[in-house]
């Protein structure tokens, strides 16, 4: 299954590699809170391990996504766990 970024991308404006940066660090953090912020501690405690393991994974890649090999132009995000 693919994850369809476009819905997060709106318009990034062609430009400075900078400008691109900062529209895709943008993105990162809107991914980090529409899909891993969203779990509080009471909901976070009703997945399973392996759901948590699996969300801690995907926050830690998000995070991690701006040493990717690509950065800033030529990124591939990861998909975001299905129960989220």
């Amino acid at each position: 299954m693919d994850f369809d970024i476009t819905q997060y991308l709106g318009k990034i404006r062609p430009g400075p590699t900078i400008d691109i940066e900062i529209g895709m660090r943008n993105l990162r953090d809107k991914l980090l809170r529409d899909n891993v912020d969203t779990f509080n501690p009471i909901r976070y405690a009703t997945l399973t391990a392996e759901q948590q393991q699996e969300l801690a994974t995907y926050r830690q890649a998000l995070l991690d996504i701006t040493a990717a090999s690509g950065w800033p132009t030529e990124v591939v995000f990861p998909v975001p766990p299905t129960f989220v």
